[in-house]
């Protein structure tokens, strides 16, 4: 089917529906290939149009799987919000469309950099081949990276870093200290004696927002 309606080739994000063993199946791809997914919004995206397709189908009863959350790296509770904020939105379609209700169905994000779900194709294609560890995190994350340095312990130099750029700093920390990750620790051989190079990508870019949370503590630690 994906051949005579997709052509070959199905985006994506989209369903379709094939009937089997008297079941009815629906497929909505959230990756091309099995890959890390690099823009959430794709899981709201497939069950959304799951959905569509279902009750195009007259389904009632539907068994989903977490989209992305196994191979496609994705926080587990940042899925679940994103099927939850889907079913929500089908079940109360707006009654006209504007602006705001469009703006109103993007992520919700601290940087929209960090949101914007789309990697670099040159950089993309050295690192699928090099790299040894992908790491999704959360927004608290990033910021508890720019406040380590932002005030920094035993002398070190101070650095104003943006939400991406601190975000391997925050990733590093959680990994240090919280037991939870203690097996990512071990699989990276991290340790007390271990020297790490980050790469900070940006400064205080929005100095409103970078006051906010170094300052006032937005997006506490978790």
């Amino acid at each position: 089917k994906i051949v005579d309606v997709w052509l070959g080739e199905q985006p994506v994000g989209t369903s379709i529906s094939v009937e089997y063993n008297g079941m009815t199946l629906i497929h909505a791809p959230v990756m091309r290939v099995p890959s890390t997914v690099v823009d959430p919004m794709l899981v709201y995206h497939c069950m959304r149009t799951a959905l569509i397709e279902a009750m195009h189908c007259g389904i009632e009863t539907m068994v989903i799987p977490a989209w992305g959350a196994g191979c496609g790296m994705l926080p587990f509770d940042t899925v679940a919000d994103l099927m939850a904020a889907a079913y929500f939105q089908v079940k109360n379609p707006p009654s006209k469309l504007d602006w705001d209700y469009a703006n109103s169905r993007q992520l919700p994000d601290m940087d929209a950099g960090l949101a914007c779900g789309e990697a670099s194709p040159i950089a993309w294609n050295i690192l699928r081949n090099h790299a040894s560890v992908f790491v999704s995190c959360p927004d608290w994350v990033a910021a508890r990276g720019m406040r380590m340095l932002a005030a920094p312990t035993g002398g070190d130099l101070r650095v104003v870093s943006g939400e991406s750029g601190a975000a391997v700093m925050g990733v590093v920390s959680s990994v240090m200290r919280d037991d939870v990750y203690g097996g990512l620790q071990e699989q990276l051989g991290l340790g007390e004696a271990s020297q790490v190079l980050l790469f900070s990508t940006e400064g205080d870019t929005d100095p409103v927002r970078y006051l906010q949370i170094v300052w006032d503590g937005a997006w506490p630690s978790e």
